[in-house]
This record gives C-alpha cells, structure tokens and sequence, in this order.
C-alpha cells in the first residue's frame, strides 16, 4: 500500500539532494516561458489579428517547454543514476506524445463544456463578456449550477487519477495508453490525492498572490503612474517565481509517487 507520508518524506531527499539540478531546469522551462508570455501579454497591443497569432504561438511554446521541463524533472526525482542530460534527452524524445495526450484531453474537457456553452447562448450571452458570464450564471436555473458541480467533480476525480500521466508517458514510453496506466497506479488513492491536490492549489495560490501584490504595489509606489506597466510586469515575475518553486515540488513529489504506485502494483520500477 502506497503512503503519501513515506512518498512526501522520500520527495524531501530528492529536493535536498538534487534540488540545484530539478531548479536549473525549471528556470528554463517553467520560469522564463511564464515571463515571455506575461511580458507579451502586457506589451502587445490588443484585439488585432496579429497579437492573437503571436500569442497563440507563445502559448503553443510555453507548452511545449512546460512539458518537457516537468517531464525531465520527473526523471530526475524518480531515478538518482539519471544524470541532468539524460532527463533532458530522454525528455524531449517525449514531449510530442505528451502534447498529444493532452491535445486529447482537452478536446474532451472542452466537449465537457458544450453544456454550458450552450445554456449561456440560449439566455443570450456574449461569451466575449465576462461579466456577463459571470452575472447570468447566477441567475441560470439549478440544472446549470448542478451541472457545473457534476463537472466539477469529475474534474478533480479525473485530475487526481492522471497525476501520474507525465511520469507514465516519460518512463513507459507510452501514448494514448498512459491513460489507462495513470488510472490504475492510482487506484485506491484517489480520495488522498485530490485532497492532497485541493491543499496544494491553495498553498501555492497564496504566497503567488500575495508576491504578486507585494511586488507589484511597491514597484507601482517607485515608478508611478508611468511605470504601471513594469510594475505589472515585476507582479508578473515574482508570481513566476513562487509557481516555479511550487511546480518544481510538485513534480518531485510526482517522480516519487510514480516510484512508489509501480512497485506497490508491480513490484519493480518499468525503465
């Protein structure tokens, strides 16, 4: 029986003892995509063709870098023979089928959501205005807010369940398939996860905030109201910050987890 206890007690070795190489790697592929994309947001001119083209490229890149970040992170903290170059390799040979699986699941998420799409443009929503999203939801019939807790939950069940799915892809060197796999190496986990996914949302939303906030009220004090837009962009970077320490846990915790799940099922670790 896997223990997240022993399993966060084993992910504290790997950010001791590897913590200088799990955070290189994170600075170049979760810190620095977040900036660029933050800094183009905020320096584009909006609502033209043009900057929508260029920020979906950007989003398409910060993708791809996540993913192949987290993913030769995870063979960091899963193996300690894995040297930094072979978790980089063996990373970017992977990242196109984890795009893909993802591609995948958003197709059904957004499936998910045709739902709701649907009884908004029937009350005769602008799905372009968010406050009018956000006024018309209340006032929907209980069916809808039904709906959206079904969904929800479903979410988080799902989330807890493909915890794994990076960590499976990366090491099984499987597609499509890790999905299954991820299903059932979390078997009977699945309660603690998402438990354990609810605390880190809001541990790591906390301190990204209030660095947001620090930063950004005392950068906006020193530049004025000209400098409002670096000021954004310092909130920008401090918020960059926090959520690259916080995902360079996390996908450490999900390297040992992956450790821990294959030889409680299977009793070795697959290569």
């Amino acid at each position: 029986m896997v223990k997240i206890g022993t399993v966060w007690d084993r992910t504290t070795d790997v950010l001791r003892g590897r913590g200088a190489i799990l955070g290189s790697i994170a600075a170049i592929a979760i810190f620095l995509p977040a900036v660029v994309n933050g800094a183009a947001a905020l320096t584009l001119p909006g609502g033209t063709p043009t900057t929508a083209l260029v920020m979906m490229v950007i989003a398409l890149g910060v993708l791809a870098a996540n993913v192949w970040g987290q993913m030769a992170m995870v063979a960091l903290a899963s193996d300690p023979a894995t040297t930094r170059a072979e978790a980089m390799r063996r990373a970017r040979e992977r990242v196109l089928p984890m795009i893909g699986v993802l591609l995948l699941l958003g197709v059904i998420l957004a499936l998910g959501l045709v739902p709701i799409v649907l009884m908004l443009v029937r009350q005769g929503i602008n799905l372009g205005q968010q406050s009018q999203i956000a006024g018309a939801a209340a006032k929907m019939p209980g069916g809808f807010a039904l709906y959206i807790l079904i969904l929800s939950v479903v979410l988080l069940v799902v989330a807890a369940r493909l915890l794994l799915l990076n960590a499976v892809v990366l090491h099984e060197r499987r597609g499509v398939g890790a999905l299954a796999r991820s299903w059932r190496l979390t078997r009977g986990l699945t309660f603690r996860l998402i438990a354990l996914l609810l605390l880190f949302g809001t541990v790591m939303l906390v301190p990204t905030l209030a660095a947001q906030w620090v930063v950004g009220g005392v950068a906006r004090l020193l530049l004025g109201e000209a400098g409002a837009a670096g000021a954004l962009l310092l909130a920008t970077i401090a918020g960059a910050a926090v959520q690259t320490v916080f995902t360079v846990i996390a996908t450490a915790f999900t390297g040992q987890l992956y450790v821990a799940t294959v030889r409680a099922t299977d009793g070795d670790v697959a290569a």
